[in-house]
């Protein structure tokens, strides 16, 4: 009867254990981060402007003349349009 006693303890250990740590997360988070576990680097486009650096999920993008444009900010667009006129 004691080794019934430790079954349902070492059943009732596990899923606990998996109720606080699901499989199923942390292979969704695997995919979204490289070898070293962080995040991977997003893409960064200068702005022709100021020269300032800008992720490209953050950017303002004009598409001039079949090119896309990234710049930091709506005045660095505007700037770079008004002196292309």
């Amino acid at each position: 009867m004691v080794w019934l006693r430790l079954l349902f303890f070492a059943l009732a250990i596990y899923l606990v254990w998996r109720l606080i740590f699901p499989r199923s997360g942390r292979r969704r988070e695997w995919g979204k981060r490289g070898r070293a576990g962080k995040p991977h680097p997003e893409e960064m486009k200068m702005d022709p402007v100021c020269g300032t650096w800008v992720p490209i999920t953050q950017a303002e993008q004009t598409e001039i003349n079949g090119e896309t444009l990234y710049f930091c900010s709506k005045a660095c667009r505007d700037r770079y349009l008004e002196k292309k006129k």
